[in-house]
């Protein structure tokens, strides 16, 4: 290993079964940062919305007493014409 600072090679003590280029652009374990804790944030407690209130369905007062009188009117017609026709 070529030594700058000296500028003389030195040997290594280091024996291999075969040749790799991994050995000869090796470099030396770098230490992983430390990693940061995250703080936690902080916990917000939901506030309750209040329910929600459905008012009861609108009976069509208007729409049932229209059907009624029509059909009297319907009957007195029919009671009518069955009527006239005995005599």
């Amino acid at each position: 290993m070529y030594v700058h600072e000296a500028g003389a090679w030195k040997a290594l003590d280091t024996t291999g079964t075969h040749f790799s280029t991994f050995v000869l652009f090796a470099a030396p374990p770098v230490a992983p940062p430390p990693t940061p804790t995250p703080t936690p944030p902080p916990v917000v407690t939901p506030t309750p919305t209040p329910p929600v209130i459905v008012p009861p369905p609108v009976i069509p007062w208007a729409l049932i007493i229209g059907i009624v009188i029509a059909m009297i009117i319907v009957g007195a017609a029919a009671y009518y014409i069955y009527t006239k026709k005995k005599t």
